[in-house]
């Protein structure tokens, strides 16, 4: 017997509780249905200036909509950045590297990690050691 899927709410709920704890940081929660826009990603924010654009899925098995996936690439024509996301630990990795090619891992590290998990700064000094950047490969 295979264990029941988790609902997107869940995913979305432990997300966005995470995001929340970023200083200097705005993140909101969208919600869908009959007064919202069709296809616009589940969680938007802003990090340092930069805007950010989440669809979120229950699991890796999700896909988006044709309108969902029209959302995504106008977002990030306009430069945001965008992912599909389906756990919080992807939603770290591109924070991280966002960061790193930012060139601001010093100021993370004395401003933000105290309120962050420590996965958060692993894969942060993990890039830094690498010089490289690991951008999610899934693109919308």
């Amino acid at each position: 017997m295979t264990a029941p899927r988790k609902l997107e709410k869940s995913v979305v709920t432990n997300i966005m509780s995470k995001l929340k704890t970023i200083p200097e940081s705005k993140w909101e929660k969208r919600h869908g249905g009959k007064f919202g826009k069709i296809g616009r990603p589940d969680i938007t924010g802003c990090l340092l200036g930069q805007r950010f654009e989440f669809e979120v899925k229950r699991d890796e098995k999700g896909e988006t909509t044709p309108a969902q996936e029209k959302e995504l690439r106008t977002w990030r024509e306009a430069g945001a950045i965008t992912a599909l996301v389906w756990s919080w630990e992807q939603v770290a990795d591109i924070i991280a590297s966002f960061l790193v090619s930012r060139g601001r891992y010093e100021l993370f590290i004395n401003k933000y990690l105290p309120s962050l998990e420590k996965t958060l700064h692993k894969k942060i000094f993990d890039y830094s050691m690498e010089g490289e950047l690991s951008l999610w490969k899934r693109k919308v």
